[in-house]
């Protein structure tokens, strides 16, 4: 319930603030970012929100800026975002289940379209600097970290976990291993990327690598391992894009030794969930079942 009242709270504010704080840069995009992160935080406490209430906020946040903006957006060539939407519809009808409610394929099926739409209308042509950028990343980072410190609380103790080869829901705080683990893997990459871009998140280096290596922690404890390799090619492509496009002198000296001084501590960090799993974290991601055996399918039947 407090976190439901939270959630309407930041709405609140959000549209009072957007229409009272007219300019360039509209602040209604801090809080669609904001929605982000909060919108896990409200399934995982069971909020009787509407299950797609982020999506739904992020669309009505970025079009209240589109409208209370002074940047003259809608002078901006964006006709070929309708051919977009044209293109969306065969993939919105194959995702549909087909069910007696429309309305729930709907919600499910075409929100995340709808709000790529929106963010793609809002976000085209729009120049940005670098501190703005990270501002709007930072407002995603904090609900995050109400994340973690829920599942700080929440986790049982870890001898008491009986761990299997299989994504955990008793580390996730009793939610969605995949979904928890892919909020908390872009968590602890938006920090890393931060400082290698010579900036900090917390404005001190060793708290920023000790708060991304901690979300790393309750990421990869939930043994899901989309959301984390998912952040690790994510990371890789924005080290090679960086050093093509900006040259090797983008990462500063310090801001590369921190990043090693992380890699050190990633790996005491798994090190230390594979003793405190009995070797069956390193099963779960090298394809292996509780005792060690290959599986005919490491990919859980996704292949299929």
């Amino acid at each position: 319930i407090l976190v439901t009242y939270y959630v309407i709270g930041v709405i609140m504010v959000g549209v009072i603030t957007t229409i009272r704080k007219q300019g360039l840069t509209s602040p209604a995009v801090y809080f669609a970012a904001y929605i982000v992160g909060i919108e896990l935080l409200a399934r995982m406490v069971s909020s009787p929100l509407p299950w797609e209430f982020g999506k739904y906020s992020i669309i009505f946040f970025l079009s209240l800026g589109y409208i209370f903006d002074n940047s003259r957006i809608l002078q901006r060539k964006i006709q070929w975002v309708f051919w977009l939407i044209i293109l969306l519809i065969p993939a919105l009808f194959q995702t549909f289940s087909w069910s007696n409610n429309i309305q729930i394929d709907l919600s499910s099926s075409a929100s995340g379209m709808a709000c790529m739409v929106v963010c793609i209308i809002y976000f085209q042509g729009r120049e940005m600097l670098f501190d703005h950028f990270k501002r709007i990343l930072s407002y995603m980072l904090l609900p995050i970290i109400s994340i973690v410190s829920y599942l700080l609380i929440k986790t049982p103790d870890f001898e008491t976990i009986e761990y299997v080869s299989a994504a955990n829901f008793e580390t996730s705080g009793g939610f969605g291993p995949n979904q928890v683990a892919s909020v908390l893997g872009f968590g602890w990459l938006v920090i890393v990327a931060i400082n290698l871009s010579r900036d900090k998140f917390t404005s001190f280096l060793l708290l920023d690598i000790l708060l991304a290596a901690y979300i790393l922690f309750r990421s990869l404890f939930t043994f899901s391992r989309g959301g984390n390799l998912g952040a690790l090619c994510a990371l890789i492509v924005f080290i090679t894009i960086s050093i093509i496009y900006r040259k090797s002198h983008f990462f500063s000296l310090k801001s590369i030794i921190g990043f090693f001084v992380f890699l050190v501590i990633c790996l005491g960090v798994v090190e230390f969930i594979n003793q405190k799993t009995d070797n069956v974290f390193e099963y779960r991601f090298s394809g292996k079942n509780t005792i060690g055996e290959a599986k005919e399918d490491m990919s859980a039947n996704r292949m299929n």
